[in-house]
Order: C-alpha cells, then sequence, then structure tokens
C-alpha cells in the first residue's frame, strides 16, 4: 500500500506543477497545506451573476 500512496503522491504532485504551468481563466487550485498533496483548495469562478 506505501508503494500505492507513494505514486500517487507522485501523479498530485505532477498535476500540481501542470497546474501552475498551464493556467486556466477562472479557476485556481493549491495545497491547503504543502505538507499534504492529497488536500486541495480549488476556485471555479463562473460567468457574471451565476453562483
Amino acid at each position: 500500500m506505501a508503494a500505492t500512496t507513494n505514486q500517487a503522491s507522485l501523479l498530485m504532485q505532477k498535476q500540481l506543477r501542470d497546474l501552475a504551468k498551464h493556467l486556466v481563466d477562472g479557476f485556481s487550485a493549491g495545497l491547503v497545506d504543502d505538507s499534504n498533496v492529497f488536500e486541495w483548495q480549488v476556485t471555479i469562478i463562473g460567468p457574471p451573476n451565476t453562483l
């Protein structure tokens, strides 16, 4: 199970780096705490006058 967790951690770190390199309008994501790659804070901004 430790190998699976390590693989997942590496994948999440890669995805975070990719998001930082390729910004998307109306979307941001980052870690809640730099020590936990599995807990993210994500913001999605929709068109005006939407929730």
